[in-house]
């Protein structure tokens, strides 16, 4: 199973250029729609069945407290992280959904450095 991504402007581009390269269809906010506000990406997200993938927390609340339905959201709770290793967290993310054939569809992750959590939207 090949998933589906928006990358959210705070996601770099090099993150996207290397998704690309591993063969995914890949939607990069910074790209594509600079300035977009999250409740139109979540929008985005649910039409196209994408994956978001962000730093920013404001989803969370955007999902759990105005009842905002994405597909899915991939929260990235790190700070600090060089671009190379923001690349292999995010390769190792991806590679531990496909390996465990994790349906993604309906549900937030949260990823802090050490585990990967999820819970249903």
């Amino acid at each position: 199973m090949k998933y589906k991504f928006i990358l959210d402007e705070n996601i770099p581009i090099l993150i996207a250029e290397n998704l690309r390269m591993r063969g995914y269809d890949i939607l990069s906010i910074q790209e594509k729609f600079r300035g977009l506000d999250d409740e139109s990406i979540i929008h985005l997200s649910q039409k196209e069945e994408r994956i978001v993938l962000t730093y920013d927390k404001d989803f969370g609340y955007l999902v759990f407290n105005q009842n905002l339905h994405p597909h899915s959201v991939i929260l990235f709770k790190l700070s600090g992280q060089s671009l190379k290793e923001i690349n292999l967290t995010v390769k190792s993310i991806i590679n531990h959904l496909e390996k465990n054939k994790i349906d993604t569809a309906n549900q937030f992750f949260v990823y802090d450095g050490k585990n990967l959590r999820n819970r249903p939207i």
